[in-house]
């Protein structure tokens, strides 16, 4: 029975060389999958980006009023590309 522990206590004591909070002092990591979060993970990048470095940094960048000027702001949400509306009209022919 006193192997059985001395065994037990030596995989312990292993699993927790293997965690990623092995050397940290006061901190618990947990290495549980979080199904919520999962779900708000992108798969594949949107359109204009061509790698996850491009997209992370633009996603780092703050574009609202709380943390840019009011002049710079407007310059930062406006579109790259307007397109004015134009009515088409079809005349019914008799």
């Amino acid at each position: 029975m006193l192997q059985e522990h001395d065994n037990a206590e030596k995989k312990r004591e292993e699993a927790l060389k293997k965690r990623k909070d092995a050397n940290l002092n006061h901190v618990i990591i947990s290495e549980k999958r979080d199904k919520k979060a999962e779900k708000l993970l992108m798969q594949t990048l949107p359109y204009p980006y061509t790698s996850q470095e491009v997209f992370e940094q633009s996603m780092r960048m703050p574009i609202g009023p709380e943390s840019n000027p009011a002049t710079v702001v407007p310059a930062l949400i406006r579109p790259e590309l307007q397109l004015t509306l134009h009515r088409c009209q079809q005349f019914l022919v008799l």
